[in-house]
């Protein structure tokens, strides 16, 4: 996240969109919450496909802070990976994520 951030604030410098280096996107904060947001889907995507559950933490990702709505997230999230790699075998799990409907 910080490298990515990093790297679109030196896009930004170049393009000339953005005027204050030292904050980058910190300076708007819709940009922020954009860059957040896109990040956090994009993690979720990548953990769905590795772990078969969404990324852990992807609360604090959006929001910046922990709130017991993650927590509990987070727990499910375990629990269905402990169940995957304790039960499953790797067929039976290539075929349940594929058959599942995700938004």
């Amino acid at each position: 996240s910080a490298l990515s951030r990093h790297v679109l604030n030196h896009q930004l410098l170049r393009l000339g969109v953005a005027s204050f280096p030292d904050k980058g996107l910190s300076v708007y904060e819709e940009s922020e919450n954009i860059f957040n947001h896109f990040w956090a889907n994009n993690i979720d995507e990548i953990s769905r496909e590795y772990a078969g559950t969404s990324v852990l933490k992807g609360d604090f990702t959006r929001t910046g802070e922990l709130n017991v709505q993650g927590m509990i997230s987070d727990a499910t999230n375990s629990v269905a990976r402990v169940y995957q790699n304790t039960f499953m075998t790797s067929s039976d799990w290539s075929r349940s994520t594929t058959s599942w409907d995700r938004p």
